[in-house]
């Protein structure tokens, strides 16, 4: 038998005016600004993730940057929402269902043990918290797992804009274990209020008093009294029992674990900035001892929370880099040449056959020098010892295959020169702007590069751009 889920416990009895004024409906819209997800302190913010806008949700699932989804990951933890996460992101995907035959179709899915239904059918008593006062007889509210979701929909019928002038079926759906954890208490209290927000604004007839109660607990999740957030000082976890009760004071041992991961943090920084330059995570695993999981962690509060005027650059997702954060360049820039330091990337006059042979590195790495003559049909051992010279290629001697000798890949000096931040970005960068350069020969560089003055000014233009 199918999975009952209990009512969710929102208080309706409240006294007073409610007022005109909706400031729920901003719950559901998410922010411009995606920077605003991050903020401390902006439990709304956080739920947005749940407003069922697929843009927003696939932003948050699939389209972070790996130090986005680090600082996001980072705040979520330390406000005890992690694992809402599974919960907020799956709503996106939700369906809305009309069928015709609504009684033969609920009857059926209310056998199917892959369904976990959250309210009952027909005459019974509906949970508080969702449509008290919504005049639909046949609606059906069911959590289904989030690989059978399309089955069960085509089962239901049509998906459809929400309506009353249609029977319809809601399923919500989710993802491993299954079925869901903990039974009632798997649907935690803020997404159960978000629930009633999210019908109040698809449809009339939810009772004014469970809105008001749904954003006071919202509300005051939000006015909590929660430390400004900084890896020194992070928030206690917030459980679902103290939800409406504030947070609770930190233990000694969830003390100890921030100020541990602070000092990983500190050290982190410290070793990165002594560096200078990229530092794969292995490395850092073998010089300092660490597991990956503490690294990761130490990773995590160092990217929320850098150094004032640096951040954290992750490149290819394995390497780390302490830069200067991108508000300081102009200072950094007037600085440098006021020093007349040589931190600046002045412009490679080089020659055109070098920078053909770079482009070739650079879209076929790794590549030996006999590939390359045999590209170019002509010998370019000259060509690689300057793009050697001028650390723009090295050889990487663990791409090695018996008999073909140590191949040629890029540096991150030639990242650094475009801006650009992987070799994927750097190839397609090339390709946009050498239109129709033949891939099978790499004879020569289409129009825009196909001298070597033209590469320089592009080089030097990316300089100047970062």
């Amino acid at each position: 038998m199918p999975t009952e889920l209990a009512a969710p416990e929102i208080s309706a009895t409240l006294d007073g005016d409610l007022g005109g004024e909706e400031p729920w409906r901003d719950v559901l819209r998410p922010p411009a600004d995606s920077r605003r997800l991050l903020a401390a302190r902006s439990a709304w913010a956080v739920l947005a993730l749940a407003s069922g806008d697929d843009r927003l949700a696939a932003r948050v699932a699939d389209g972070l940057s790996r130090p986005e989804a680090s600082r996001a990951r980072a705040r979520l933890e330390a406000e005890g929402l992690l694992q809402l996460l599974p919960l907020l992101m799956a709503r996106a995907g939700r369906a809305w269902c009309v069928c015709s035959d609504a009684e033969a179709i609920v009857e059926q899915m209310r056998a199917d043990p892959r369904l976990a239904f959250t309210g009952a059918v027909g005459d019974t008593a509906w949970p508080q918290a969702y449509v008290r006062a919504v005049d639909l007889p046949q609606l059906v509210d069911a959590y289904a797992l989030d690989a059978h979701l399309d089955q069960h929909a085509d089962q239901a019928g049509d998906q459809h804009i929400p309506s009353a002038a249609f029977h319809e079926i809601l399923l919500r759906p989710v993802a491993e274990p299954w079925p869901l954890p903990e039974a009632p208490a798997a649907v935690p209290d803020l997404v159960r209020a978000l629930d009633v927000l999210e019908l109040a604004v698809e449809r009339a007839g939810v009772h004014r008093a469970e809105i008001h109660a749904a954003w006071t607990l919202i509300h005051m999740r939000a006015d909590a009294a929660v430390p400004s957030w900084h890896r020194a000082r992070r928030p206690p976890r917030v459980r679902s029992a103290a939800l409406r009760l504030g947070h609770r004071a930190a233990s000694p041992f969830s003390r100890a674990l921030a100020a541990t991961r602070a000092a990983d943090a500190d050290l982190l920084s410290a070793l990165l900035f002594a560096a200078g330059t990229p530092v794969s995570r292995s490395t850092l695993q073998v010089g300092m001892g660490w597991q990956s999981a503490r690294l990761q962690a130490a990773v995590d509060a160092l990217v929320a929370e850098p150094p004032r005027g640096q951040q954290v650059l992750l490149l290819d997702d394995e390497r780390l880099q302490l830069v200067t954060a991108a508000a300081a360049s102009g200072q950094v820039e007037r600085l440098l040449r006021h020093l007349k330091r040589d931190g600046l990337p002045e412009t490679l006059e080089l020659p055109e056959t070098v920078w053909l042979v770079m482009v070739i590195v650079v879209l076929e790495q790794p590549i030996t020098r006999t590939e390359i003559t045999a590209r170019r049909m002509a010998d370019s051992d000259r060509q690689v010892q300057i793009l050697l010279r001028h650390r723009l290629v090295r050889e990487e001697p663990r791409a090695a295959v018996p008999g073909r000798g140590i191949p040629l890949v890029t540096t991150d000096l030639v990242l650094r020169r475009f801006g650009l931040r992987s070799i994927a970005e750097l190839q397609d960068y090339l390709l946009t702007h050498a239109q129709g350069l033949e891939e099978a020969r790499l004879p020569f560089l289409a129009d825009g590069f196909n001298d070597g003055g033209a590469m320089n000014s592009c080089i030097h233009e990316s300089s100047n751009s970062t």
